[in-house]
């Protein structure tokens, strides 16, 4: 119905875009349904974005499905329970187109550096000094894009299974051999700093040879995790 109804490509071009700037209005309104005179199909126009690129409402590690159905999705910072049906509903039919879409527009036109520009001249232009326009990269931009690209990588695929198992008395540690994004690193103790709801443990790359590890007898109690390797934009999976 959808396909049958809307022009999806621009529809999802529109989803991408609120999809990143996240601004906090449109679900029941703050948007536009235009109908094409060419085709006859729908798509999506924005209106009203003055919330749009905020640190703090909803915030730049907000979920790209925001204004989803939250009763089906869990929690992704709507505001006021509010959704959009029409949204929530590429969300169900074109999952998988959107989250490539936003992929590579958040690596192209939505990357930081192409983005740059355009702030500055819009903080010029509105009056901002060069320090606002230094914040909203700082706070958001910078964090959107490491947010995103982390999200959807772990969404398409997710961290590699880290097994534990005992080989001629010694513990061995494996996972996936095709998963050479990942590495191993461990760690003498964790301290979990609730503040900043991270670690703060100093890891340390372990040396492996197919992606398995066989713990040496004498060595002292220790932490593992794999974490991702300097190619993937993963976060750490312990």
């Amino acid at each position: 119905w959808l396909a049958e109804h809307f022009d999806v490509d621009l529809t999802l071009r529109y989803i991408c875009a609120m999809g990143y700037a996240l601004s906090t209005s449109d679900t029941v309104h703050s948007y536009y349904l235009y109908k094409k005179a060419g085709d006859g199909k729908w798509c999506m126009l924005p209106w009203d974005v003055k919330s749009a690129l905020s640190p703090s409402k909803p915030g730049p590690d907000t979920s790209p499905f925001h204004h989803g159905d939250e009763s089906r999705i869990g929690n992704v910072n709507n505001r006021h329970e509010e959704w959009n049906r029409i949204k929530d509903s590429f969300f169900i039919a074109y999952e998988a187109e959107y989250l490539d879409m936003l992929y590579e527009f958040n690596n192209t036109i939505y990357h930081p550096e192409a983005l740059l520009p355009m702030i500055l001249e819009g903080g010029s232009l509105s009056g901002r000094s060069e320090d606002a326009v230094s914040r909203v990269m700082d706070a958001f931009i910078y964090r959107r894009h490491d947010f995103l690209n982390c999200y959807i990588a772990e969404t398409q695929c997710p961290p590699p299974l880290l097994t534990i198992r005992i080989e001629e008395g010694q513990i061995l540690l494996e996972w996936p051999s095709d998963r050479t994004d990942y590495m191993l690193e461990t760690a003498a103790t964790i301290d979990y700093d609730e503040k900043e709801d991270r670690d703060q443990a100093d890891w340390i790359q372990v040396p492996t040879t197919a992606n398995r590890y066989l713990v040496p007898p004498n060595q002292p109690s220790a932490f593992f995790r794999l974490a991702p390797s300097k190619e993937s934009p993963a976060s750490p999976a312990p």
